[in-house]
């Protein structure tokens, strides 16, 4: 019993309604399992091959100058002036400096010894963006 088109129009038959109710989300999550699993073993790949405290894991060192914003690690360094910043924004937990509309230097508020000096920092690296512009 295939339903379609035919003389008499369009037939719905329970073909259509296993494919469309049946089928289709079983293929769903099977998908949406395999996607999660292979993110997760090339996540986990990259991990592996990061190594501590020489790449993008690890201690990164923000130091606000006249001139612009340093970040260093221990084995690199790189800096932006200010007007290469495009916004800094901060929520509870962490400061974000935004180099790109979608890419940030994420700060943890924790890194700093209290909430002020937290603080003093978020807002020297807005006045300092401000005035650049």
């Amino acid at each position: 019993l295939m339903g379609g088109i035919g003389a008499d129009g369009f037939t719905f038959s329970l073909v259509h309604f296993s494919l469309l109710f049946v089928v289709f989300p079983i293929v769903a999550l099977i998908t949406w399992i395999t996607t999660r699993i292979t993110m997760r073993r090339f996540i986990n790949q990259i991990l592996k091959e990061e190594k501590p405290e020489r790449g993008q894991l690890g201690k990164h060192r923000v130091v606000l100058q006249d001139s612009g914003l340093v970040e260093s690690t221990a084995v690199n360094e790189s800096s932006r002036t200010w007007e290469g910043i495009d916004r800094i924004e901060q929520n509870s937990d962490y400061i974000f400096i935004y180099t790109a509309p979608l890419m940030a230097i994420v700060i943890p508020k924790r890194a700093f010894k209290d909430a002020a000096a937290a603080e003093a920092f978020y807002e020297l690296s807005k006045a300092r963006t401000a005035a650049a512009r």
